[in-house]
């Protein structure tokens, strides 16, 4: 029986490793996407062209890599208490 809880155990640490990688992964494509699109559309709102997408773009890609960076230090924490 106590086999069985381990393996559990191991299964489910495996499951939240999986759904933490992949919200990093999610927050490295979304977030810059998801700017460019309103820097794309503040830029055809005030003709601006490329000044927003290049400012949407840029702070998307910080903001992006700040998470994953946030992320990876919480996985490493809880990693490390195991």
């Amino acid at each position: 029986m106590e086999a069985k809880n381990k393996k559990v155990k191991e299964v489910f640490n495996l499951a939240k490793t999986f759904e933490e990688a992949s919200l990093m992964s999610l927050s490295l494509v979304s977030l810059p996407v998801l700017l460019l699109l309103f820097g794309i559309f503040l830029d055809k709102k005030l003709e601006t062209t490329p000044f927003f997408i290049i400012i949407g773009v840029g702070f998307g890609i910080s903001l992006g890599i700040y998470r994953a960076v946030s992320l990876g230090k919480k996985i490493k924490l809880s990693s490390n208490k195991k």
